[in-house]
């Protein structure tokens, strides 16, 4: 079941690194454009937030909706990330109990 979860959470983010590649560059994928889509990805699935960088760069070729598409997106991303990461953690709680460790 473990393992499950973690494919989960990474097919997840995979699917959020590619939106976000979609939204913001046209789908245009370059070496950048993947480290930009999972640096996202990996943000908001684990709730860290955006502090390191500005969405709205100047190097996006995105428009005002692109930014509404991917900030209502980013809901879904981020309340899937949370829930799949807490399920993750009691899962794995409950495992270590079991050991008794």
């Amino acid at each position: 079941m473990l393992v499950l979860l973690i494919i989960s959470v990474a097919a997840l983010t995979a699917d959020g690194a590619d939106t976000f590649i979609y939204e913001m560059y046209n789908s245009n994928r370059s070496a950048e454009t993947l480290v930009e889509g999972f640096n996202f990805s990996v943000q908001t699935v684990t709730t860290v937030g955006y502090g390191n960088w500005p969405l709205r760069s100047k190097a996006l070729a995105a428009t005002n909706d692109q930014y509404m598409e991917l900030r209502a997106y980013s809901i879904f991303l981020m309340a899937m990330g949370a829930s799949l990461f807490t399920v993750t953690m009691g899962m794995t709680t409950t495992w270590l109990m079991q050991l008794r460790l």
